[in-house]
């Protein structure tokens, strides 16, 4: 800590004292007298500030009379602004707002200062706005001295102690993620509230860090207590002689300082109520523990804080509130590789080598920090083989320290416990509770009250809403290995079987006993093994037996017999091969029977006394052909037959079922008769059944919640009876295609979706009994004509939905309002026109017309729904006229016309005020719209497409016009000119003008600043293009007449700072008539985007993808042209290109490839790329990565007109090597030459013939930091010379200077690198100004080009001294004297 005061002032008072108070708390603090004498005071200073945590300044009468005070200030608010160090200002004798104003004597003192420092009169400036932030810097004012110094001293005192407390990294050094617990179990403490006494217990499993945790925060609060003790160990000593009451003595000593202090003495107890403790019981097992320790005898004083660790949440919450239990759960899976580092690495960074395996180890571990520090530990000092080694080694043999601690939980369960957390151990981690508590009951387990005590005792947990059971690995293991350790060497005698493996060995050597009660295995663990025999009858207390296979097609391969002991209570077969059960298998025990996906046809021939049968389940048995004689089965619940296709009779009896309530026939399309269902079925599905007529017992049954009876295609009608249903929520007639009348339905339903029904009328009288109705769904009913007027009675009903009933020819008038009605759709209908009524629809929102096409007009009332949100009438051929818009439409945001043959919009179209989306496209008949649609500030989208007989915009009259339009598309229309104005919206990101007769574009283009999109295909009367605003998509393929094409490189300049991922392209395929300057002002500013895409790549290495979803930019650029650009170092004739690399090519600021080929076409464009690398490195290896790169087409496979043969690609991709073909780094490092490859392709990756590759290049790319010395700048301009001069200063800034580049070979000479584009950036004050230079302009190596630099190397001076005259529009940043700045 620092202490920045005036010596004269309190050095012998208040400072004094203070320090001394901290150095009893053993606190150590900085204080000038403690520095050497004579050494140089103000580096020793500013080094003591550096590594101080909290800063003391104590403001005095004669504190701003020191300009060494004043120095330090300054250097205490930089750290505080830079890495959050703690200033606490201590106001003493002196006013706070004299301290910020500099007034009374800190004015006196001042005016010295400006005279004494009057050359540098800027230090004066930076002490007084040094002071100003101070004196509002939260502090102590005892400027009045209301209380004693000895009270000031305390609270400042309290104050630093709290925040070194809080913010110590030394206790939780190595302590992972523990941070946040420590926060949380200290928010559960309210440590600020006066409450009597706060207990909080922390709970997890063994080695998740409860005793850790608890000992941090211990160390953190213990010195806000009278008296603190920690009891580590509560359960192991409380099981020796006499432990508890060690642990009461221990805990009485360490409170009241004395020994041997009898518990029963009425003078303990008052003394231990009157004292404020902090007690932490680690470990506790049992609340007898908690009771000898913190219970009602031992009375602890007001404010006392206790907190409690165990694995057991039961036995917390004797004595702990549910709310105050706290949950320590595993560490994040970064988390866990941090910790896993420090342990295995001691803080070094592991290799890329290590990298996998530290994961590997980390995903074992499951964030178990014991686990992780075991392991980690383990680890050190190791090699990758031998890392390999110990992670195969703990797959078999778990680590005994890890598995030690973890077991002492299992020991302390009860038989019950044991067993159910050893069988899911074993088969059930992952399933659902609900599932596998019914297996437990099988067992004969206590299901409830088992895994209620495995909860607690965090052996297993239960997550998610299907609540699923899940347990940490390491348990799992532990678990499973309890199980091997009955009988290391014969599986046969183990209690549980759960790999195919052991599985397979039984069953081939006949080794199974009587000790064997489960077997789960999954048959595709080992199906390459076939059993001519499978025998269970040796394990004879077998209860559950689970054969599973995850693979589809032969699910289990039996040669001859299979034999099932009679034991089974449990039976699951998947794909079960035989064509029955046993004949010598008697299933009279079982309880559920699972064969799904088998092979049965007859379960069993005689009939069998199935009393304990409550399931059975044989669905998608495709050969089962009929129900096997249940009648004998009085408890059975659930019967599921789906998907059973030869099934074709259910038998007669189920209906004395009594106990069914679940019955699957869905799918089982021969059925087509169904008998009467029991009184107690609740669920019953008839979905693709072919029955014809449902039961009257299945209509009037109250039980049934859930009956599915859609796609049944030959059921003609409904039981006319009273329905007593209990179904909710959809009632499913979906493609029962004959049914053509009903009279009731369930009452409780909300959606009633008769699709593809054969209804002619719909019964409103019946639909009114449905008070909850809320939609009807009547699309594809093709004998539907219309409505009854009565609908409008649904007072319930928000959507009604008549989508390709194509008869439907007439909407009824609305009688009565319907206030719920949000959508209507009427698409694919025969509807002529809608009723002025629908006025009555006050609360619809969306309106669907589409396709309805012998509808003409709407009424003049649609005006009137308020609350309408978009109309669709795309395809309405015959729709002519849009209504006037008599009154404000707020809420309509989207309208379409396409296809309509509407020749104009009324100019009410203003008056749709909220209007997004404006649609009208292929209006072949249209020709004007009015000028107030420039009105409609709101429209985002506004499309001609195709509006061929519209040859005129108009001009905006309004000063305000389409403020928010983004997307403009006029392509293929009859335009020849653009209004200015139109054109330069700053919200335009996306302008298609393709196929139009336009022969320029306004220059006023250039302040679309939002612009992204450009598309002048086949504009082939287009002359020339202006200069035009960053675009990442420009395609001006097919434009025959385009000759100019104006540069974008002050645009791309101006704009570096954006450093957007977004692929690029521009196309000027076929553009024949483009001049030669044309083609080097596409290909400079090719230079800079790819420059410009290439270093915004390097800004966000690391950045997550969500942010940034373009990982790697792409830059693509097509014209006419045979020549490769010259800024391509590398470059070849055909299509293959040699590389010698430098030798640190593959560093840090690699970007990846430029590429660029000439094209010979025969037939048509290139669609597809490929570029093959061959790598070599110094020691004779090879490598070889090939990648494809696909080029939209747009024009390309048009015939009709003559297509330029040869075309420059030119492209940049982030071509990361490592990740293509996964190589190490270390091989790229030692590359030094490639061949480059390159190969046309079509969609299937065959090679092209009629496209040939003539000429190639490829340049790398780099992005770095160079740094220069700027020792004078002067400026020719009157206007800039007012900001620098006389002004000579240095400064540092840093300069991209090798983004790709190329060699110029002169004569003699080995050549002269020069780079793309150098980026210059300089700020003085608050004036920040930049510039690029095209890498021709600039020389290296020494060279001199003009007046532009002068020297190369790094720290040597550049001199900018005639630049403003050679190069009048480049721009200057100039960065305040001595700051740096780190852009390139």
């Amino acid at each position: 800590m620092e202490e920045n005061f005036r010596g004269e002032d309190t050095r012998l008072g208040v400072t004094s004292h203070l320090h001394e108070a901290l150095r009893q708390k053993k606190i150590e603090t900085y204080i000038d007298y403690r520095l050497n004498r004579g050494a140089d005071i103000r580096p020793a200073l500013l080094e003591a500030i550096e590594k101080s945590t909290v800063s003391v300044v104590i403001f005095s009468r004669n504190y701003a009379s020191s300009s060494w005070c004043l120095d330090e200030l300054v250097h205490m608010l930089k750290r505080k602004e830079k890495y959050g160090q703690m200033v606490i200002p201590i106001f003493y004798d002196v006013n706070p707002s004299d301290v910020g104003k500099q007034q009374g004597s800190y004015a006196d003192a001042f005016s010295q200062l400006e005279k004494r420092f009057k050359s540098r009169i800027d230090k004066v400036h930076n002490w007084r706005a040094a002071l100003k932030e101070a004196s509002g810097i939260s502090g102590f004012d005892h400027s009045s001295k209301t209380g004693t110094e000895a009270d000031l001293v305390k609270k400042v005192v309290d104050t630093i102690w709290n925040i070194l407390t809080r913010e110590s990294s030394c206790d939780l050094k190595g302590l992972v993620g523990i941070k946040t617990h420590i926060e949380q179990i200290e928010l559960l403490l309210c440590m600020n509230d006066t409450v009597d006494v706060c207990t909080v217990g922390i709970w997890g499993m063994g080695g998740i860090g409860k005793t850790t945790v608890a000992e941090a925060v211990f160390r953190r609060l213990y010195s806000k207590f009278e008296a603190c003790c920690f009891l580590k160990n509560v359960r192991e000593i409380s099981g020796q002689t006499n432990g508890l009451d060690c642990l009461q003595n221990k805990l009485l000593s360490e409170i009241l300082k004395e020994k041997d202090l009898p518990i029963g003495s009425t003078f303990v107890r008052e003394r231990l109520s009157r004292t404020k403790v902090l007690v932490v019981l680690d470990d506790v097992s049992d609340p007898m523990q908690m009771e000898h320790l913190a219970g009602d005898h031992l009375r602890y004083g007001t404010g006392s804080r206790i907190i409690i660790t165990s694995r057991d949440r039961n036995t917390l919450k004797r004595t702990v509130e549910d709310d105050k239990i706290y949950e320590i759960e595993g560490l994040k899976p970064d988390e866990a590789l941090q910790f896993f580092h420090l342990n295995a690495f001691k803080n070094s960074t592991p290799t890329t080598d290590y990298t996998k395996l530290s994961l590997m180890v980390v995903d074992y571990a499951g964030g178990n920090p014991l686990a992780l520090k075991t392991m980690g530990s383990s680890f050190h000092c190791k090699s990758k083989e031998e890392w390999e080694d110990e992670l195969k080694k703990l797959k078999q043999f778990p680590s005994e320290k890890i598995q030690k601690v973890l077991r002492r939980s299992y020991d302390e369960l009860e038989k019950n416990e044991k067993e159910i957390f050893l069988d899911i151990a074993c088969f059930h981690k992952g399933k659902r509770m609900d599932d596998v508590k019914k297996m437990f009951h099988i067992r004969g387990f206590s299901a409830a009250a088992g895994t209620r005590v495995l909860i607690d005792m965090s052996l297993i947990s239960v997550v998610s809403t299907w609540r699923k059971i899940e347990m940490h690995d390491l348990l799992q293991e532990m678990g499973r290995k309890i199980v091997l350790e009955q009988c290391i060497e014969e599986p046969g005698k183990r209690s549980r079987l759960f790999t195919a493996e052991d599985v397979y060995h039984v069953l081939r050597n006949n080794t199974g006993t009587t000790s064997v009660q489960a077997i789960f295995f999954n048959r595709s663990e080992f199906e390459e093994l076939e059993l001519n025999d499978a025998d269970f009858r040796s394990m004879s207390k077998l209860i559950l037996l689970s054969v599973d296979f995850s693979k589809t097609g032969d699910y289990c391969k039996l040669k001859v017999s299979l034999h099932l002991p009679n034991s089974l209570r449990y039976l699951y077969w998947r794909g079960y091969p035989l064509k029955s059960l046993p004949l010598k298998f008697s299933p009279e025990s079982l309880v559920e029977l699972h064969m799904p996906n088998s092979h049965v046809q007859q379960l069993w021939k005689d009939d069998k006394n199935l009393m304990n049968l409550k399931v059975i389940n044989l669905c998608y048995s495709e050969d089962l052909t009929e129900v096997p004689n249940l009648s004998r089965s009085p408890k059975l619940e659930h019967i599921n037959l789906l998907d059973c296709e030869s099934l074709v009779k259910i038998p007669s009896y189920f209906e004395y079922l009594d106990k069914l309530t679940y019955l699957n026939l869905g799918c089982c399309m021969r059925l087509k008769h169904l008998p009467e269902m029991p009184g107690n079925i609740e669920f019953l599905s008839l979905t693709g059944t072919g029955i014809k007529e449902l039961p009257s017992s299945v209509w009037s049954n109250e039980k049934i919640s859930r009956l599915n009876i859609g796609y049944c295609r030959n059921l003609k009608k409904l039981p006319s009876g009273r329905c007593k249903l209990k179904v909710s929520g959809t009632f499913n007639l979906k493609h029962c295609y004959s049914l053509g009348e009903f009279s009731e339905l369930p009452r409780d339903i909300s959606v009633l979706d008769l699709t593809g029904t054969t209804i002619e009328v719909l019964p409103v009288s019946s639909l009114e009994r449905l008070c909850s109705l809320t939609t009807i769904q009547l699309k594809d009913c093709k004998m539907l004509v219309t409505l009854p007027t009565g609908i409008c009675k649904l007072k319930s009903l928000k959507e009604l939905d008549l989508t390709g009933c194509s008869k439907f020819n007439n909407f009824p008038e609305i009688l009565e309002p319907m206030e719920q009605l949000e959508f209507l759709s009427l698409e694919g209908t025969s509807i002529k026109e809608l009723h002025s009524s629908i006025d009555f629809l006050c609360v619809l929102k969306k309106l669907r017309l589409k396709g309805c096409e012998k509808l003409k007009c709407l009424p003049t009332s649609i005006c009137k729904l308020k609350s309408l949100e978009g109309v669709d009438l795309t395809g309405c051929s015959a729709f002519y006229e849009f209504p006037e818009i008599l009154e404000p439409m707020k809420d309509l945001e989207f309208l379409c016309l396409e296809g309509t043959l509407v020749k104009e919009l009324p100019s009410s179209i203003k008056y749709l005020i909220g209007l997004e989306t404006l649609d009208l496209r292929l209006c072949k008949n249209f020709e004007f719209f009015p000028n107030s649609i420039y009105s409609l500030t709101k429209l985002r989208t506004l499309s001609f497409f195709s509006c061929w007989k519209l040859e005129t915009l108009l001009p905006a009259t309004v000063l305000v016009s389409l403020l928010s339009l983004e997307v403009l598309d006029l392509s293929y229309s009859g335009i020849s000119e653009i209004p200015p104005g139109l054109i330069c919206l700053t919200s335009l990101r996306d302008l298609d003008l393709s196929g139009t007769k336009i022969k320029n574009i306004p220059a006023s283009i250039k302040q679309a600043s939002q612009l992204s999109r450009l598309c002048l295909i086949m504009c082939n009367r287009l002359e020339s293009l202006p200069e035009l605003p960053v675009l990442c998509c420009l395609e001006a393929d097919g434009c025959t007449s385009l000759k100019t094409v104006s540069s974008s490189r002050t645009a791309l300049v101006q704009c570096w700072d954006k450093f957007e991922l977004f692929p690029g392209v521009h196309k000027f395929s076929n553009c024949r008539a483009l001049d030669q300057n044309a083609k080097s002002n596409i290909m400079a500013d090719a230079q800079l985007r790819i420059l410009r895409v290439a270093t915004a790549s390097s800004m966000f290495i690391g950045e997550d993808n969500e942010k940034y979803p373009y990982r790697r930019p792409l830059v693509t650029i097509v014209c006419p042209g045979r020549q490769i650009p010259i800024w391509f170092s590398y470059q070849n004739g055909g299509s293959s290109v040699n590389i010698e690399l430098p030798p640190d090519w593959f560093r840090a600021g690699f970007l990846g490839f430029a590429f660029s080929v000439v094209v010979a076409y025969g037939q048509y464009p290139l669609l597809r790329l490929g570029v093959k690398f061959t790598l070599k490195n110094n020691d004779g290896e090879s490598q070889e990565i090939s990648r494809h790169f696909i080029f939209p087409c747009g024009y390309g496979e048009r015939h009709d007109y003559i297509f330029n043969p040869y075309h420059m690609y030119v492209w940049y991709n982030a071509f990361e090597l490592d990740k293509e073909a996964k190589l190490s780094n270390d091989f790229y490092k030692r590359v030094t030459e490639a061949s480059v490859h390159f190969f046309c392709l079509r969609n299937c990756d065959q090679l092209v013939s009629y496209v040939k590759v003539e000429k190639c290049g490829i340049c790398l790319t780099f992005f770095s930091l160079m740094t220069f010395r700027l020792v004078n700048i002067s400026f020719r301009s009157t206007t800039d010379m007012k900001l620098a001069y006389g002004m000579t200063f240095s400064c540092t800034c840093h300069i991209s200077h090798r983004c790709g580049g190329y060699v110029e070979k002169n004569a003699g000479s080995e050549g002269i690198w020069r780079p793309f584009f150098v980026l210059l950036r300089v700020r003085r004050g608050s004036v920040l100004l930049q510039r690029g230079w095209d890498g021709s302009a600039i020389g290296f190596g020494g060279e001199r080009q003009g007046q532009v630099w002068e020297g190369s190397g790094l720290d040597n001076d550049i001199h900018f001294t005639d630049v403003w005259k050679l190069w009048s529009s480049w721009l200057f940043c100039i960065w305040g004297p001595n700051q740096g700045y780190d852009h390139g």
